[in-house]
């Protein structure tokens, strides 16, 4: 009777409510992890270059959603290293991505370092459009802008034997573990099972990525696993696009 549909409503109004907050996405804050293992030193770097065309794709098509977002770089090495902190700039920062080089093999993967370099990003105040005077926060007061907007870890991953291990300090993995405002996407781009060699630990790889998601509050996060196979890796940039409280 009425009291169904009634209810019904209300149910449809919280859904509503919990919509809304995520369609007010606000300004999103991506930082690129970009692998630069080489799996097969001395040769071409196949992975690298497809990790390049995703991050070009999802800037572009960023780009023409007209999305409100700054970009930091990293590079992934023994850990990560920090290249350029968020910018507006896209051109300038598609130009070091697309320079990027990757000649040697890696054997570990800090994810400490990953994280750490995360939470010292989603403590610095947003990029201001040239066009605005910056008004500075007090000293030692956090941007109340840069804490609503959705941090976004894009970590791209190549190294199919080496499983990425957290050194013991895992204190920046839970803070942002815990924080609705923060995303974690993955993409490991592989060979296909048939040239991986007895070492392979590429499922292993695999499952570390998930379980980030699954030790967060939220179960938003995209995780990809694709061969170097650019149409493929391709699909997924493209949905790696949208902003993450779109999903």
């Amino acid at each position: 009777g009425m009291a169904g549909v009634s209810l019904d409503g209300k149910k449809a109004e919280a859904s509503m409510a919990e919509r809304l907050r995520w369609t007010q996405v606000g300004p999103e804050r991506i930082v690129f992890f970009i692998d630069l293992h080489n799996e097969r030193p001395g040769q071409p770097n196949s992975e690298l270059e497809v990790f390049k065309q995703c991050v070009n794709t999802i800037i572009l098509t960023k780009g023409h959603m007209l999305s409100q977002a700054e970009y930091a770089l990293c590079v992934l090495l023994e850990g990560a290293v920090l290249l350029s902190d968020f910018t507006l700039d896209t051109n300038e920062l598609l130009k070091q991505v697309n320079s990027l080089e990757g000649t040697e093999a890696f054997q570990s993967l800090d994810m400490s370092s990953v994280f750490s370099t995360l939470l010292e990003r989603k403590q610095t105040p947003l990029v201001k459009p040239p066009s605005q005077a910056p008004a500075a926060a007090p000293q030692g007061q956090i941007d109340p802008a840069a804490q609503k907007a959705l941090l976004r870890g894009v970590f791209l991953y190549s190294r199919t034997n080496v499983v990425p291990s957290f050194g013991g300090d895992k204190s920046a993995f839970e803070a942002l573990s815990t924080d609705a405002d923060f995303v974690m996407d993955a993409l490991f781009v592989h060979p296909p099972a048939s040239k991986q060699g007895a070492e392979s630990k590429a499922q292993a790889v695999f499952d570390f990525l998930i379980d980030l998601d699954r030790s967060s509050s939220h179960d938003r996060a995209y995780c990809f696993e694709s061969t170097a196979n650019p149409r493929r890796v391709l699909r997924n940039a493209v949905q790696l696009a949208p902003h993450a409280r779109q999903r």
